[in-house]
């Protein structure tokens, strides 16, 4: 099962998705990310490297 933050994130969009509502794939994309900072998956060197991932994605050197 899943745990209540990755629930919440793929409701959102799905919601986002069915509705067509704007803003939710950068929105889902900045929590999917942070959410992997949180579970140890992405370590971001600095504080402002883990704002501008989260704000501007990684660069293309970092994604996986």
């Amino acid at each position: 099962t899943e745990k209540p933050p990755d629930f919440a994130i793929h409701a959102l969009d799905t919601i986002g998705t069915i509705y067509g509502v704007g803003g939710t794939a950068q929105f889902v994309a900045t929590a999917k990310y942070l959410r992997r900072v949180q579970t140890g998956e992405e370590k971001p060197t600095s504080t402002a490297d883990m704002l501008y991932n989260a704000l501007q994605g990684k660069p293309k050197e970092m994604k996986r």
